[in-house]
């Protein structure tokens, strides 16, 4: 990777001057050149829109494999407590950790559902 470098002055004179020089050949009656950029712009536009649209999908995407994520996780949870006490219910401290368990699972499938409907309502206001 090429190290990042600081604008400078010259830079700055640099854009001023081509933007000068644009606004120069549209005065002469030149705009062959700036037909282009506009094109080139609104191109650059419209592959954005892409872009943001794409972005946005993958971030649909990516909110349900968390959801799925929590509700496996919740799932384990849940079959462990289950399991312990089925097995072991008949001493208080499986039992207690059982139950725990239990309660755990239901409190993260609960907290991934909420997490997943506050990130979808949001970006359902980013597309309007």
């Amino acid at each position: 990777m090429s190290p990042r470098r600081e604008l400078t002055t010259h830079d700055g004179l640099a854009f001023a001057q081509a933007e000068l020089n644009l606004l120069m050949e549209t005065e002469n009656g030149d705009d062959s050149m700036v037909g282009k950029r506009m094109q080139s712009s609104a191109t650059e536009r419209f592959v954005r829109s892409e872009r943001d649209l794409l972005a946005l999908e993958r971030t649909k995407l990516a909110n349900e494999r968390t959801l799925l994520a929590y509700t496996r996780t919740a799932i384990m949870l849940g079959a462990t407590g289950a399991t312990l006490f089925t097995l072991y219910g008949d001493r208080a401290f499986y039992a207690a950790i059982g139950w725990t368990l239990l309660a755990l699972g239901i409190a993260l499938f609960l907290l991934g559902g909420y997490r997943f409907r506050r990130l979808s309502r949001m970006m359902e206001k980013t597309e309007s």
